[in-house]
């Protein structure tokens, strides 16, 4: 990977995300959090996460819309 997020204990969120009108995230590991990513925002935001790896985590993308 070219981006390691991690936590030894699994509180949080690795990766929160409000605005974002085309965010890409590649080749990531989101490792051991309560949430690995929040992906939150209306239509006009997308989010993409190409080869990343979602490990160990207690939940590991939610959404709001």
């Amino acid at each position: 990977a070219n981006l390691t997020l991690a936590s030894s204990v699994p509180l949080g969120t690795g990766l929160a995300l409000f605005a974002g009108s085309l965010s890409t995230f590649n080749n990531m590991r989101i490792v051991g959090f309560q949430t690995g990513a929040t992906c939150s925002g209306g239509a006009a935001q997308s989010y993409g996460f190409s080869s990343c790896l979602f490990a160990d985590n207690g939940t590991a993308i939610v959404l709001v819309n």
